[in-house]
């Protein structure tokens, strides 16, 4: 019988009053379609809409964490990719600064505020960041490297303490 298992065994820290911890039960669904359903958000932004977050990395691509409705999705060619991620939260007072020492883009929130996506590197690694809330990531990285991934990110948040 084959068994689910998560690429950081249930990973969770604290440190000075802010957690990194894995997102062991996130199901990732992708999506591209040629007709973008009026639900997606603008390329670059992520929403939260029937109980999924719809994560737009193109004109034609997202993500949608969460249930997948094809009634409300449209018309989208899909592909499970739940196994493929290793998926951290990162929240609390020092979030941003750990996290402003390894990534390459402005994440002042007048910048990279509420809702908002990017494909970026962080430590040589390629990272999916959402920013769900102020002081609140959601980090996405490819499960082949979720060692390295987490070691980046908690080594960046205990330099940030």
């Amino acid at each position: 019988m084959l068994k689910a298992s998560s690429p950081l065994d249930g990973f969770h820290i604290e440190i000075a009053g802010t957690s990194l911890s894995e997102i062991t039960d996130l199901q990732i669904t992708s999506a591209a379609a040629r007709d973008v359903p009026q639900a997606w958000p603008e390329p670059g932004y992520s929403n939260d809409a029937s109980g999924s977050r719809i994560i737009r990395l193109a004109i034609d691509q997202a993500f949608i964490l969460g249930t997948f409705d094809p009634v409300f999705h449209g018309n989208a060619v899909t592909t499970d990719q739940s196994d493929s991620w290793a998926a951290l939260r990162l929240r609390g007072p020092l979030a941003r600064a750990a996290l402003e020492r390894i990534c390459m883009i402005d994440l002042h929130p007048a910048a990279f505020g509420q809702d908002r996506v990017a494909r970026t590197l962080m430590e040589h690694l390629n990272v999916i960041i959402i920013c769900t809330n102020i002081d609140d990531y959601l980090l996405l990285s490819a499960r082949s490297s979720a060692v390295s991934f987490l070691h980046a990110v908690e080594t960046s948040l205990t330099n940030a303490g």
